[in-house]
């Protein structure tokens, strides 16, 4: 008991002459960071302020507590957020990864410094094992046919879009979709989903598999090179269409030369009598939209 106590005092005592350091192993380190949707990855972004843009994340707090840094791909830091929402108004174009890490005492990051290569804090400042990706994507300037707003900075804000490498990578990322990714794996489709695209994908959520009879889901999986890689290529096609790309009537062609039609009516968006939940996951060959339920392709 007494060794127990005398050993806490003088960890007390080095904490307080700064003996310990930053990178101490009394830090909590390898924190995952997600966003506050639940998701890892996902990022919620307040769509009721205008102006400044605030993106918001969170982290469990299991030892001390935790502030977010926004870099860039070097790692270099451009942004040292205040709280859990962190202000990306202001951002040039580009790509972007957000940070957590876990302090005590003062915050000594600043702007401009490697986040892997400083004292984040005085007391703790792991990193986390994770980062959240987005990009901010550089605003046009709209012409309107009669030369108002080109070159005078006019034009929509620049819109920001969560990237997570290639569509398979999306897909891995995503608890909505692990049975997709099986699947994937099963069809040896990896190489489908990496390649250089655009593609986009109208990726079937876990229940719209399970919705399926379990005979048919049984039957689906067992052929993996012909019925399982069909189904999915018929959720991907060639191009890469956002949401707003989407418009009722259009026709879309799979991988497979089936097509897609969408309806776009005031229930949502539907792709070959599925509606679409979720919308625009960026990747760098293209963008996954998830469905709710397998798509009815119409073969040629």
């Amino acid at each position: 008991m007494f060794k127990k106590y005398f050993s806490t005092t003088i960890f007390l005592i080095l904490l307080s002459l700064g003996v310990l350091q930053a990178q101490g192993k009394f830090c909590f380190d390898g924190a995952t960071i997600k966003a506050t949707s639940g998701m890892p990855g996902l990022v919620y972004q307040d769509t009721a302020l205008n102006t400044p843009e605030i993106i918001r994340f969170s982290t469990r707090p299991q030892v001390s507590p935790y502030q977010y840094l926004v870099t860039d791909t070097n790692n270099i830091i451009v942004r040292v957020s205040p709280s859990n929402s962190i202000d990306i108004s202001g951002l040039a174009a580009g790509n972007y990864r957000v940070w957590s890490f876990s302090y005590i005492g003062s915050i000594t990051a600043a702007v401009g410094q490697d986040a892997g290569a400083v004292q984040l804090a005085a007391f703790c400042s792991g990193l986390s094992r994770n980062f959240v990706p987005f990009v901010i994507n550089s605003s046009e300037p709209d012409g309107g046919g009669n030369g108002e707003g080109v070159g005078n900075g006019a034009g929509p804000d620049p819109e920001v879009m969560i990237s997570y490498g290639t569509v398979l990578e999306a897909i891995e990322r995503n608890s909505l979709l692990q049975i997709l990714e099986r699947g994937v794996e099963n069809a040896e489709l990896e190489d489908d989903l990496t390649m250089e695209g655009p593609l986009t994908v109208f990726a079937p959520v876990n229940n719209a598999f399970a919705a399926l009879d379990a005979t048919d889901l049984v039957a689906l999986f067992d052929s993996p090179s012909t019925a399982l890689r069909t189904t999915i290529l018929n959720h991907v096609v060639a191009g890469s269409y956002a949401a707003t790309d989407l418009y009722n009537g259009q026709v879309l062609t799979t991988l497979t030369g089936d097509t897609l039609i969408i309806v776009v009516n005031d229930e949502g968006v539907f792709v070959g009598g599925s509606q679409v939940i979720q919308t625009d996951i960026g990747a760098e060959n293209g963008i996954v939209h998830l469905v709710q339920n397998i798509v009815e392709s119409i073969a040629p």
